[in-house]
């Protein structure tokens, strides 16, 4: 666990993967809040820009109305996991080469991102995206305990796997495997 806070602190003491964290992580939040209602923003992004940007500004309410209290923070979370992820990453690829990263710290990401996007819905839909996607599955995800949130818990958990395992490799030293 030392090496796992070793590796946040080496990333994030630099201000400018700390502001990338940040601003990715309100874009992924952005993008699903705001997905279900993309067909309005378009349509009045049609008519004025300035009215598009307002009503998007405004869609941001929709956490507290619009998801359950488990849903509101999961995507939260989701969304502050993955940008802290992608610093990380940066961080790494920018300090070693691309070469030396291993495929799992990229799939474990990536695949933690792709289920906490499935989980991600509203109180009234359960998940939005599977739905969306996969009308007969997104259905059948009310019959589940929690309602598709627990793709969300599973994206969650994911994205702490590897989140743990790039801050790992931060905190340690490069060094050549010789066999």
């Amino acid at each position: 666990m030392n090496k796992v806070f070793s590796g946040l602190k080496q990333c994030f003491s630099n201000w400018r993967y700390t502001l990338l964290a940040a601003l990715i992580a309100f874009f992924v939040l952005s993008f699903f809040l705001l997905l279900p209602n993309f067909s309005l923003i378009f349509s009045v992004a049609k008519q004025s820009l300035i009215q598009a940007i307002k009503l998007s500004l405004l869609l941001f309410g929709s956490i507290r109305t619009n998801f359950t209290s488990l849903g509101a923070t999961t995507t939260v979370i989701t969304a502050i996991l993955f940008g802290i992820n992608a610093s990380l990453f940066a961080y790494i690829v920018r300090q070693r080469s691309l070469a030396k990263i291993s495929g799992s710290e990229a799939s474990a990401s990536i695949i933690g991102t792709i289920l906490g996007i499935f989980g991600i819905g509203c109180a009234s839909c359960g998940s939005l995206v599977l739905s969306l996607l996969l009308p007969i599955l997104g259905t059948s995800l009310t019959a589940l305990p929690m309602h598709g949130q627990e793709f969300s818990l599973l994206g969650i958990i994911l994205l702490l796997v590897a989140l743990s395992i790039t801050a790992r490799k931060i905190a340690s030293p490069s060094t050549c495997e010789v066999k």
